[in-house]
């Protein structure tokens, strides 16, 4: 099978469905995870049956293209995305522009909420694929929470996230927004019977390893 590699929403949900492990769990080409990450990550989803992601907290550090060194900027303190509190957690995710990061998922829950967009959208181009990702699943199961940096995310002048000019910008910005409407037709639904989203009493089922 051929697979466009500039489709970030196949690329990784083809990679998704070939793994053989139970979660999935980000990780940018230039940002690393600490040590302990995954292991904390899993205490989480073992903490609560009704857990389908788990969001983690993050370190920023700066890279010296000259030297290589990379050190940790004591000058942002740790991002750990408040907007999650436990009662009003997907309803705040309306009102940013991320989701959090790292994230970590049941390989079932991601199948179950419908997989990352594939560019199928006349909105969606290799952006806010997980976003629109994670909106769904908010809105199903209960999101956890990693308060400790487990991630450490590297500024670099080659890092996308610096070369954005401002057409792309508020391409990206329409984007989101056609998603957040999407996800408010969505919730209307599911809470038309009882005025509140349910979450499930029992894990997802999770893909075999």
């Amino acid at each position: 099978m051929v697979v466009d590699v500039n489709n970030l929403g196949l690329c990784l949900n083809t990679g998704i469905a070939s793994a053989r492990g139970r979660y999935y769990v980000q990780l940018d080409s230039d940002d690393r995870l600490k040590p302990d990450a995954v292991e904390k990550l899993l205490a989480v989803f073992e903490s609560d049956p009704t857990i389908g992601m788990v969001i983690g907290s993050y370190e920023v550090w700066n890279l010296n293209e000259k030297t290589g060194d990379l050190n940790r900027d004591e000058s942002v303190p740790v991002v750990t995305h408040d907007e999650w509190t436990e009662d009003n957690g997907r309803n705040n995710l309306l009102r940013i522009g991320g989701a959090g990061a790292p994230r970590s998922a049941h390989v079932g829950v991601i199948r179950d909420c419908g997989w990352f967009g594939v560019n199928d959208t006349a909105w969606c181009r290799n952006y806010g694929e997980d976003y629109d990702l994670v909106l769904r699943i908010s809105e199903r199961y209960t999101i956890g929470r990693v308060w400790d940096p487990i991630y450490e995310v590297i500024r670099h002048s080659g890092g996308t996230d610096h070369s954005i000019d401002q057409v792309t910008i508020d391409r990206n910005d329409n984007a989101k927004d056609c998603m957040r409407l999407e996800a408010l037709h969505r919730r209307r639904t599911l809470n038309s019977s009882n005025g509140q989203v349910k979450h499930p009493a029992t894990k997802p089922v999770l893909a075999s390893a």
